[in-house]
């Protein structure tokens, strides 16, 4: 018996001392938590550059119900673009990736599903522009998430390209989108 009053005594003693170690708990601030976005102005257009390289580009909007992110070229090339889309349904977030090349759709992906417990992968490289794309890096708006985006490899990171970011909300009918509300583009380098 005397063993445990010694064992609880200098556990106790170890946990006061412990708890008078810790730093007080700080007060609570009245800032956001995006602090990178302090105006609160929306959809917020975030680039930032992974590990490897490559780009994470992501749109973010609280009110949105669809969500575009497109990486165009410039001058020569500014009818080229990679779209990709997530779009809000009645069933499950629709997701979509656009090849466009001088203007039309030459290619379009449907990634619907992607969200789920399925293990497809899908992903590709757009014809003219040096930028790919690939499943694992999407990151889809959930509840409670309203954020969009994507990793993007470039493959030639001279190359100058504008990325921009869109959202559109239901301004009335549920499932009927009114007009896209744009950021400006953020261009990855000058050539």
């Amino acid at each position: 018996m005397a063993l445990r009053i010694a064992a609880v005594a200098l556990l106790a003693s170890v946990l006061i001392g412990a708890c008078s170690a810790a730093p007080a708990p700080s007060a609570p601030t009245s800032q956001p938590d995006d602090q990178g976005n302090v105006d609160g102005r929306f959809p917020e257009l975030t680039v930032e550059r992974n590990t490897d390289g490559s780009l994470h580009v992501a749109v973010t909007d609280p009110q949105a119900r669809a969500w575009r992110i497109v990486v165009r070229g410039i001058a020569d090339r500014a009818d080229d673009a990679l779209e990709l889309v997530a779009e809000v349904g009645d069933v499950a977030l629709a997701v979509t990736v656009r090849e466009i090349d001088g203007a039309a759709v030459v290619d379009e992906l449907d990634l619907t599903g992607l969200g789920g417990d399925g293990t497809a992968a899908s992903g590709g490289c757009h014809r003219a522009l040096p930028v790919c794309f690939g499943s694992n890096g999407i990151v889809l708006p959930a509840e409670g998430a309203a954020t969009f985006g994507v990793d993007l490899a470039l493959l030639d990171p001279r190359t100058p390209l504008a990325i921009s970011g869109a959202t559109s909300t239901w301004p009335g009918e549920p499932f009927v989108l009114g007009p896209w509300r744009e950021t400006r583009p953020f261009v990855t380098s000058e050539a």
